[in-house]
């Protein structure tokens, strides 16, 4: 079964991973966040600085990361085993599109929004993190402005509607304590996989 945690930033998408990994049978492989990793190897301390260099061409950058994550993405799946974790999926990278997109008054390709559709149609499940359930992290892979992470939280909102996600396939986790998360998603997944 192939899941996607999405959410924005801080809301605590890496940190179910982890724990959910430690469930037994749910030690999957996970797709990395793609754009935490890009800027880290990139030399960047976040994702948003690539954005904020004083370019103007912020509309290409965003476009090309966010198609380099998605070709990455539909390579892992056509080779992963059947079953995996994906850290910020499609509606994420879409969310995060749309959101810069509109900084810069530009519009998303067509064939951007194909790819999205086209990867999330692979997908068996979505867990939604909503904002505003833990404080965001002061560390150097994350911007710490909660309006910045509310603005992308109602793009995602968008986003799953526009990718057109069936209800039975999105959870929107309501629990505050990690925990409580686990079983909620654990129980959720064993019922989406018929287990």
């Amino acid at each position: 079964m192939l899941i996607s945690v999405i959410g924005s930033h801080g809301t605590g998408k890496t940190t179910l991973i982890n724990q959910l990994r430690r469930q037994p049978g749910i030690d999957w492989p996970v797709f990395v966040d793609y754009f935490r990793s890009t800027a880290k190897n990139l030399g960047y301390s976040r994702p948003r600085d690539i954005l904020l260099e004083d370019s103007p061409n912020k509309d290409n950058t965003i476009t090309a990361m966010t198609s380099a994550a998605l070709g990455a993405m539909q390579q892992w799946l056509n080779t992963s085993a059947p079953d995996g974790i994906i850290d910020l999926g499609p509606p994420g990278f879409l969310a995060y599109q749309r959101y810069w997109m509109t900084v810069c008054k530009k519009t998303v390709s067509p064939y951007l929004l194909h790819l999205c559709r086209k990867v999330s149609d692979q997908i068996d499940g979505y867990i939604y993190l909503p904002s505003n359930h833990f404080p965001i992290e002061k560390d150097a892979m994350r911007s710490a402005d909660p309006i910045f992470q509310q603005d992308v939280d109602q793009w995602i909102k968008r986003c799953i509607q526009e990718l057109e996600i069936p209800e039975q396939k999105l959870l929107s986790v309501s629990n505050k304590i990690l925990r409580e998360r686990v079983v909620e998603v654990s129980g959720w997944l064993a019922g989406l996989s018929g287990k």
